[in-house]
């Protein structure tokens, strides 16, 4: 699974929150080349997720539901992860950031040369 489609599955998925998404974010800053590797139960530990969201986040991470959710959004809808260069820089800087911004429209208007034209 490529990174923008883990990042995506984290923010669809149950049980675990944008303190955990960004605490799995780190982690794989860290270690890139390990994400490929990860189960459910492992990300529920780097994000630091308590027993009962654990429970929740690790059997809806691998739902066929979630696996929908994640094509149609890949498929239909726009969005960018903090991984995408046209990601917001200064809300990447900012305290939690969100992993996954949904948008609708020009993208393109988020850049700041665009503002002073």
């Amino acid at each position: 699974m490529n990174l923008r489609r883990l990042l995506l599955r984290l923010r669809l998925a149950d049980g675990i929150g944008i303190r955990g998404e960004n605490r799995i974010y780190n982690w794989l800053q860290a270690h890139p080349n390990r994400a490929k590797h990860l189960l459910p139960n492992q990300l529920a530990t780097i994000a630091e997720l308590t027993d009962r969201h654990r429970v929740r986040f690790c059997a809806h991470f691998v739902s066929q539901q979630l696996s929908e959710r994640v094509q149609q959004h890949v498929a239909q809808l726009s969005f960018i992860t903090i991984l995408d260069q046209a990601y917001p820089a200064q809300l990447r800087e900012g305290y939690l950031p969100p992993i996954v911004l949904f948008y609708q429209g020009d993208i393109s208007l988020l850049r700041a040369d665009r503002l002073l034209a």
